[in-house]
């Protein structure tokens, strides 16, 4: 059985990598991301009763810069909400699904104002969305994922001898950065991989590359996409 690369970036890569281990699979931990705290945004919630977070990374932090725990926490998934409680949020809610059912959640139970922390490049805006449909909303951004300069000589020696059985993304813009690093040398050997996505949007970034297949998560969580890697294995 071949290695699975795994494309997100830290802290969440070496999480996979457990996560993969736990079910008898075998992750290479490549990130082709790097998260960038800016330092100059402002994160106070000030008159704001609730936070919304679309990642476990703007969980981590918001946490790091800001001591408030007693707001209402609305998470994307469930990842997301397990990195809140850990952090200490006692009211803690899961969407477990992705932007626009983390919205209805939120819609649901109408907070006077949320806050959304989250990295530079969303998915849908979420802030638009609730402010729009009467709940006030603003987006602060805590962090940016910066492309790392190149792919390691690890990563592309493992490609090239066949060691990598398939390739796991977590965003389009993992998916996309993957793309722009791989030297073309390397790009006939994808024809033997294949990309399991967390999404639509993240397969159709992943495509621009010759993979054998693509698959797609049936939800956008890490859950389904161990799920479809098993399935994925079973039939290799």
């Amino acid at each position: 059985m071949g290695h699975w690369l795994i494309t997100r970036a830290e802290p969440g890569a070496s999480l996979t990598a457990r996560r993969l281990a736990s079910v008898g699979a075998k992750g290479f931990v490549a990130p082709v991301l790097e998260i960038q705290p800016l330092a100059q945004s402002d994160l106070d919630p000030a008159d704001a009763d609730a936070l919304a977070f679309t990642s476990a990374t703007g969980v981590a932090q918001f946490a790091k810069r800001r001591t408030e725990r007693d707001l209402q926490v609305y998470a994307v998934g469930d990842a997301t909400a397990a990195a809140a409680l850990g952090m200490g949020f006692a009211k803690v809610a899961s969407a477990s699904g992705d932007v626009a059912a983390l919205a209805q959640l939120i819609l649901t139970q109408r907070p006077e104002k949320v806050l959304h922390i989250s990295g530079e490049d969303q998915s849908g805006d979420l802030a638009a969305v609730l402010s729009g449909a009467g709940v006030p909303t603003e987006r602060r951004v805590a962090y940016r994922a910066a492309p790392i300069a190149a792919l390691a000589r690890s990563t592309m020696a493992a490609i090239e001898i066949g060691e990598i059985q398939g390739a796991l993304f977590h965003s389009p813009r993992g998916a996309q950065v993957f793309a722009e690093l791989l030297p073309e040398r390397l790009r006939p050997a994808l024809a033997k991989m294949v990309a399991l996505t967390l999404s639509d949007a993240i397969a159709n970034a992943a495509s621009t590359l010759p993979w054998g297949r693509i698959g797609v998560a049936e939800r956008p969580n890490e859950d389904a996409l161990l799920r479809l890697l098993g399935s994925t294995v079973a039939k290799a």
